[in-house]
């Protein structure tokens, strides 16, 4: 049994292409270059998350100090406040 094939125009450069699956939008040196720049932009988007992650445990680590507490101790104070603040309402 053959499979079909599906003769297409690449959405990049322009080039005529056969795939095999009715979905595929780039030819096969294309998708390498738009799969490489996809997973770049998303690795430098997360790595403003973790960046600012980061910040906001220093920040909290030194404002825990400034207060007499570890970090742990100061975390545990915050969400006690929390806590009370959901109860009440």
């Amino acid at each position: 049994m053959e499979r079909k094939t599906y003769t297409k125009v690449c959405k990049r450069c322009g080039k005529t292409f056969t795939a095999k699956m009715k979905q595929t939008r780039f030819c096969h040196s294309c998708a390498g270059a738009q799969c490489a720049g996809r997973k770049k932009a998303h690795g430098e988007e997360r790595g403003k998350h973790v960046k600012n992650n980061m910040e906001g445990l220093t920040n909290a680590s030194i404002e825990a100090r400034a207060h007499g507490m570890t970090y742990g101790q100061w975390m545990g104070q915050k969400y006690k406040g929390r806590v009370k603040v959901y109860r009440e309402e």
